[in-house]
């Protein structure tokens, strides 16, 4: 059941006296890390996410929310036309105070024809403590939080279409649109093993990479805002292990995530350590 103050703030939003925005951390704030389990049983934690080198954007609302509805194929829309959170750009919808049977339903009435995002409800995947951590003043409100875990947006708003989204994306993001691939990502990062040493490196790291399946394989390195600071294409490789040097030489010291892509489609990451 809805609490009260969810119409009260519905209210007001509808009025245009207010319009969403997270109350507890303001843009340049470490979000708090969270675990959450969408209606299809899928388990998802922010920091594994960014951890990846990953953008990611929350979708919080709940089911009964006029302006959510709207919106809904707009966010499924910017999902599906930036890879369904295989490239830079993972997309999540974070429900409050509804059952999975109630998100499904929103979803199937309201999500439009586009590749849904994962949602979570608020009772059953978690949804709640998520909504109360971040405290939401009203709904919907979409955030934008970046690879180092810091808030870029708190409050992307009015939403008109797919622009509106990608006007939150910082210059150098590395978030370009992409095609969803028939494999989720889970399931392809479940098929290739990656391992890197040394790691920290100081000029240069080994990359061991087992691959299941024949395909152009390129490893591409991201720094913790997402910029692409390193490109190796290794091109067509067999199923199984294969090893490769990378010149970190140019890199400079930090952290890093190096992400490796089969068939332009993500299939192993990990974090990296320069140290020079």
């Amino acid at each position: 059941m809805k609490k009260s103050l969810l119409v009260t703030l519905l209210l007001l939003l509808v009025g245009g006296i207010s319009h969403a925005q997270i109350q507890a951390y303001s843009v340049g704030d470490v979000a708090p890390d969270f675990t959450v389990t969408d209606v299809n049983g899928n388990t998802y934690s922010l920091y594994s996410i960014t951890g990846s080198g990953q953008y990611v954007l929350l979708d919080f609302f709940f089911t009964t929310c006029p302006p959510c509805q709207s919106t809904a194929p707009i966010f499924n829309e910017l999902h599906e036309k930036y890879g369904c959170n295989q490239g830079q750009l993972f997309c999540m919808s974070v429900d409050v105070g509804d059952s999975d049977a109630e998100v499904v339903q929103f979803e199937n009435t309201y999500g439009g024809t586009f590749s849904h995002a994962p949602a979570v409800s608020g009772t059953e995947g978690g949804g709640d403590a998520v909504n109360s951590t971040m405290n939401i003043a009203a709904y919907p409100t979409y955030a934008l939080i970046g690879p180092d875990n810091k808030f870029i947006s708190t409050d992307i708003w009015p939403i008109a279409g797919v622009a509106d989204f990608e006007a939150a994306f910082p210059a150098g993001s590395g978030i370009t649109p992409m095609t969803c691939s028939a494999v989720s990502v889970d399931q392809a990062l479940s098929e290739a093993t990656l391992q890197l040493y040394p790691n920290p490196a100081a000029q240069s790291t080994r990359l061991d990479l087992t691959l299941d399946t024949y395909g152009e394989v390129n490893i591409e390195v991201y720094d913790l805002l997402g910029q692409r600071v390193l490109v190796q294409e290794l091109g067509a490789l067999d199923a199984g292990l294969t090893a490769t040097e990378l010149d970190l030489s140019q890199v400079n010291n930090g952290i890093y995530v190096v992400r490796v892509a089969q068939n332009n489609q993500i299939i192993a990451s990990r974090k990296l350590e320069v140290m020079k």
